[in-house]
Order: C-alpha cells, then structure tokens, then sequence
C-alpha cells in the first residue's frame, strides 16, 4: 500500500528490484562470488544447499550494491548490509532468518 500511495503523491511507479534477474549482469561481483563460493565448498565444508543459499543471499546484496560498477569492496559497510538484512527478512521464512 506504500507503494501505491508514493505513486499517488509523486505521479512515479517506486522502483524496487525484487529478484536477480532485474540487475543487469556484473561479471566482477560474479568473479568475486565464485571465490566466495570456492571458500564455502574448500574451507567451510558446507552442504550444497547452504552453499547456493548463503551465495544468492550474498550475489542480491552485492547486485543491489554494486549495480554495474566494479567491485568494490570499501563500499560495503556495516549500514548498507543491516538495512540489506532489515529489508530481506521481511520476506524469508522463519527458517530462513536463522541462516541469515
């Protein structure tokens, strides 16, 4: 109802990217995300469900991030990444935020 409201006052649609494929591909976060995941799988021992869990939860903050820039990794502060976290466990399952 939020966003249909700051339609009415402001004539605009509120642009929110709800899923990955909304970002336009970032082959720099996608490099830096295959060494994460290699970390999780080599040194981490994670099952494979946690794996591409915990790498989608990380490629969306990154994406939303970083956009098509280059990564950067002196843009992620401890702000950006608890309103990312306030944000996405209004839409996880209970089980979910626990991993989150």
């Amino acid at each position: 109802s939020l966003h249909c409201y700051y339609r009415f006052i402001t004539g605009m649609y509120f642009e929110k990217k709800l899923r990955l494929e909304d970002y336009l591909p970032n082959t720099s976060v996608d490099a830096e995300l295959k060494c994460f995941k290699d970390y999780l799988i080599n040194f981490r021992h994670l099952s494979a469900t946690t794996i591409v869990s915990t790498v989608g939860t990380v490629k969306f903050y990154l994406y939303e991030l970083m956009g098509t820039e280059e990564f950067n990794i002196s843009l992620i502060k401890a702000e950006t990444l608890k309103n990312f976290l306030s944000r996405t466990l209004l839409h996880v399952s209970p089980a979910s935020k626990k991993r989150l």
